[in-house]
C-alpha cells in the first residue's frame, strides 16, 4: 500500500469537493507539541490562534493552538 499524504488526503473530505454540506473542519493540539503543529500545516490546517487554558491533564490547564480547513481551502 501506497502512502498518501495528508494534504492529499483531506482533498477529499467529506463535503471538500463532494458537496455533502460539511463546510469546516478544526483540529487543536497542545501548544508544546510541535509535531502536531506540523502535521496540520502539512495536511493544509491554516492556524487560528490560541486558546489559553483549554485543556486539563492532571489538575494542569495546558493551552489549546486552534487550525482549521475549509473546503474552499
Amino acid at each position: 500500500m501506497a502512502a498518501v499524504s495528508p494534504r492529499r488526503r483531506c482533498r477529499s473530505w467529506p463535503g471538500g469537493r463532494s458537496g455533502n454540506g460539511l463546510f469546516r473542519l478544526e483540529l487543536g493540539h497542545r501548544v508544546d507539541n510541535p509535531a502536531s503543529c506540523r502535521v496540520a500545516a502539512k495536511a493544509g490546517f491554516l492556524a487560528e490562534g490560541i486558546e489559553r487554558g483549554k485543556l486539563v491533564y492532571d489538575g494542569v490547564r495546558h493551552d489549546v493552538e486552534r487550525h482549521a480547513r475549509l473546503a474552499t481551502d
